[in-house]
């Protein structure tokens, strides 16, 4: 069910440019076989960001075409953080999903943590945080 959930909201996905801003070149990342990439920021460790690029792949969220998200931490909150073309912040259906996202996330990869969606525009402003519970 979380996977037909990650597909819904990768349709509204543009690919995210950490890089290509120069701004992840400051985090470590851990990569995926086609070229997608979690960059972590302590006190996310490798073994959190692995086990998160792991769910990302198995949901289908990381597919053939490559993408960059961000894992970060504040407090007990993790918050992921990743790009989405403009005005899909205040489409309702996608905010629905993105809390289901964030639930299975936080279920299975952080041990039930509290986990918060950062939508990002293009440029990495922050558009809308999504909190999930």
């Amino acid at each position: 069910m979380i996977a037909r959930y990650c597909r819904l909201v990768l349709m509204c996905l543009i690919a995210c440019a950490f890089s290509a801003t120069g701004v992840a070149s400051e985090w470590p990342n851990v990569k995926t076989s086609n070229g997608s990439s979690v960059y972590y920021k302590p006190p996310v460790t490798k073994a959190e960001a692995t086990k998160l690029r792991d769910y990302l792949v198995e949901e289908e969220f990381f597919d053939e075409t490559p993408k960059e998200v961000l894992i970060s931490k504040e407090g007990k909150t993790f918050q992921f953080n990743f790009v989405v073309k403009k005005g899909i912040e205040t489409d309702q259906e996608f905010i629905a999903q993105a809390k289901v996202f964030s639930k299975g996330m936080s279920k299975d990869v952080f041990n039930n943590a509290s986990v918060d969606i950062h939508l990002l525009d293009d440029q990495l402003n922050l558009l809308k945080v999504v909190v999930a519970f």
